[in-house]
């Protein structure tokens, strides 16, 4: 058995190159998403660019533009625990290449698309990009695969700091390569796609080894395990598994019911524009806070505190912190309170998806984390389906709906910490 240095020694010097390949893989998940759709919104909403018939009125390009932005998460979440099934039977490198194969696919089609002024086409690449999305979990659970304990905390916040580095960067890379050409953007990323392609084929051995499981990139089953089905994956999940991934979709909604509200609190209560240097720092705050704490605050915190611990103090910061947000309308603290309410929401994450991953057979990895993604996906989309109709009734009712659901994602971690006691008292 490895003792905690030396898999740290493992995971961050003798295998450098492979978890830089994973870690590209995961930024790649998340920049496939945000890099396109401002692309996308050109493509569907501007009457001067559409591929849309010019007489089509806003409200029905709106309607088409949620249906794209909706079909993607949901798709994943039927999709993705599937592939993730399959990669915990059949090995992480062969799924990855698939799931990298099927992203390229997707970044090539819309091309034909905008020549051919095709809707369809647009969808059936969105559809595609929604499946091969399902090579973020995985990659993720290839991190799993190669540690423990906190080091497999640490790696989760690095990976969790590539998801961030990619929202906070995709939509300013995509409106910019839209000045190049709308194709450009397709490009770009059919070109990231296929150096990962690359990355993937040449870093992952060809045939696992099986002498050391935290080396091995396919999962070797047991021989009464072999014959378990996607199916019973559910039956298999403990009480610990499922509140993890009731806290992955509850910690998502209570954060992007925030997120997806910013836009209304600068142009209605301080009556700025989107394009205002005050709403750009307030999404540079947002994304800096969330960098930082994920690749300083959290290594450093998860060394002198347990890493369920670590969640319970984030899921508190987070509530109190909006409560503050929601009670004022003065700038300056509004600025000020962001900076713990992003890091809090940051460092949450990659303690419940280590939680959940302790709390999985390492027969099950692929499968949860996938699941895990779904969630997410969905609870983004909810969220962004009702922002504006939340906003209509009340601009602050996001906000306290955020505080409303973090309250009860932290009941139900404690809810499941005394039931934990109680079994082993």
């Amino acid at each position: 058995m490895m003792n905690g240095s030396a898999i740290e020694h493992f995971v961050f010097k003798d295998n450098l190159l492979r978890l830089l390949t994973l870690y590209s893989v995961i930024f790649l998940g998340s920049l496939g998403y945000f890099i396109v759709m401002p692309v996308y919104a050109e493509l569907i909403l501007n009457p001067l660019h559409s591929i849309l018939p010019q007489h089509l009125d806003m409200p029905a390009r709106r309607i088409i533009f949620s249906l794209v932005s909706a079909f993607a998460p949901l798709l994943t979440l039927c999709i993705a625990p599937i592939i993730g099934h399959l990669s915990d039977r059949l090995g992480r490198k062969q799924v990855l290449l698939f799931c990298l194969s099927l992203a390229l696919i997707s970044f090539l089609l819309p091309i034909t698309a905008i020549f051919m002024g095709s809707i369809t086409l647009l969808f059936i690449s969105n559809a595609i990009n929604s499946a091969a999305s399902a090579s973020q979990p995985i990659a993720q659970a290839a991190l799993t695969d190669i540690s423990t304990g906190r080091a497999k905390a640490y790696l989760m916040g690095l990976s969790a700091s590539s998801m961030t580095a990619a929202m906070s960067f995709g939509p300013a890379l995509g409106s910019y390569l839209i000045k190049i050409s709308f194709d450009a953007t397709f490009w770009c990323s059919a070109l990231f796609t296929l150096i990962n392609i690359i990355l993937v084929y040449l870093t992952f051995p060809h045939k696992a080894s099986n002498s050391n499981p935290l080396i091995s990139t396919s999962i070797t089953t047991h021989p009464q395990q072999e014959k378990t089905t996607f199916f019973a994956s559910f039956k298999q999940c403990s009480s610990l598994a499922i509140t993890m991934l009731a806290l992955v979709f509850l910690c998502q909604l209570a954060w992007s019911f925030y997120y997806q509200n910013i836009g209304y609190t600068v142009i209605s209560i301080w009556h700025l524009s989107l394009s205002s240097t005050v709403y750009q720092h307030i999404m540079l705050t947002i994304g800096i806070s969330m960098i930082f704490s994920l690749l300083v605050l959290y290594p450093l915190i998860i060394r002198i505190i347990t890493i369920k611990q670590c969640l319970s103090l984030c899921l508190t910061l987070f509530a109190l912190s909006m409560i503050i947000i929601s009670l004022t309308h003065a700038l300056w603290l509004y600025k000020i309170m962001i900076i713990p309410l992003s890091a809090s929401i940051a460092m949450a994450y990659p303690c419940y998806i280590a939680t959940l991953s302790n709390a999985l057979s390492k027969h099950h990895q692929g499968w949860g984390l996938a699941l895990a993604g779904g969630l997410m996906g969905i609870s983004w989309t909810v969220s962004g389906s009702l922002s504006g109709i939340i906003a209509n009734i009340d601009l602050n009712l996001a906000n306290w709906l955020a505080v409303i659901v973090i309250i009860f994602a932290l009941l139900l971690l404690l809810k499941n910490d005394n039931k934990t006691q109680e079994k082993t008292a």
